[in-house]
C-alpha cells in the first residue's frame, strides 16, 4: 500500500467547491505502483486528500485504517514532505499501533535529506527509501531482505547508496486505473492555474 498524506490546507477540502480544486494524482506513488503492478504485485494507492474530499470529513485516518484492514498490506510506503511531517507521523503511529506486523517505510524529499532525524522523530517508521523508489520497492515486494536492499536505510542498520536507473524506458507509463480517475483533474492548460480546471466527464 502506498499512501499520500494530506497537508494542513487539505483538511477542509470537502468545504470548498469542486471547481476551485486543482487535483493532481500523486505521480511519484503512481509511477512506483505502475511498476509494481507490471511486475505482478498487488498494490493499493491511498490518497488521503481524496478520502477527505470524497467522504466530507477531516478524519482521514479512520478511513485509511479501514482501507488497511480491507487490503491487508504487508508493507506500507508513505510519501513524506516536510510540509506534511505531522500527518506522516500520525499515520505511521496509528497504523503501527493497530497493525504492528506491517512494515512502514517513508520515502520522499524530507526523509531522503534527513533520514536519521526522521527515525529519531518518528519511532514507528521501520525503514526509509532514499532517492527513487521504483527499484527499491520492487526489491521489497520480491521479498528481498530489507537490510540487503541498496537505497533503503533500515533503522539501526547500514546504508548503501543506490545509483539511479538511467534507462527510463524500462518503466511503464502511469497506470491511471490504479487511482480514482474521476477524482482528479482532467489535464488542460488550466490545470496549472488551478482555476476552473475540474470537470467531471461522463
Amino acid at each position: 500500500m502506498l499512501v499520500m498524506p494530506p497537508h494542513n490546507s487539505d483538511l477542509g477540502l470537502h468545504l470548498k467547491p469542486a471547481w476551485s480544486l486543482s487535483r493532481i494524482p500523486p505521480m511519484g506513488l503512481l509511477s512506483i505502483a505502475s511498476y509494481l503492478n507490471e511486475n505482478k504485485h498487488r498494490v493499493d494507492i491511498v490518497d488521503c486528500r481524496e478520502l477527505i474530499a470524497s467522504n466530507k470529513t477531516s478524519d482521514y485516518i479512520s478511513l485509511l485504517q479501514a482501507r488497511v484492514k480491507h487490503f491487508h498490506p504487508d508493507i506500507i510506503g508513505i510519501n513524506m514532505l516536510t510540509a506534511n511531517f505531522n500527518h506522516v507521523k500520525a499515520i505511521a503511529d496509528k497504523v503501527k499501533s493497530t497493525y504492528p506486523h506491517i512494515t512502514i517505510i517513508a520515502g520522499g524529499v524530507h526523509p531522503s535529506v534527513e533520514p536519521e532525524l526522521t527515525f529519531k522523530q518518528i519511532s514507528s517508521i521501520d525503514a526509509i527509501c532514499i532517492g527513487a523508489g521504483e527499484e527499491v520497492c520492487l526489491d521489497i515486494a520480491n521479498d528481498k531482505k530489507l537490510e540487503d536492499i541498496d537505497g533503503l536505510m533500515v533503522r539501526g542498520g547500514s546504508f548503501i547508496k543506490r545509483e539511479p536507473e538511467l534507462n527510463i524506458d524500462k518503466y511503464p507509463f502511469p497506470n491511471y486505473n490504479l487511482v480514482n480517475k474521476d477524482y482528479y483533474t482532467h489535464f488542460s492548460t488550466l490545470t496549472l492555474t488551478g482555476w476552473g480546471c475540474k470537470e467531471f466527464q461522463p
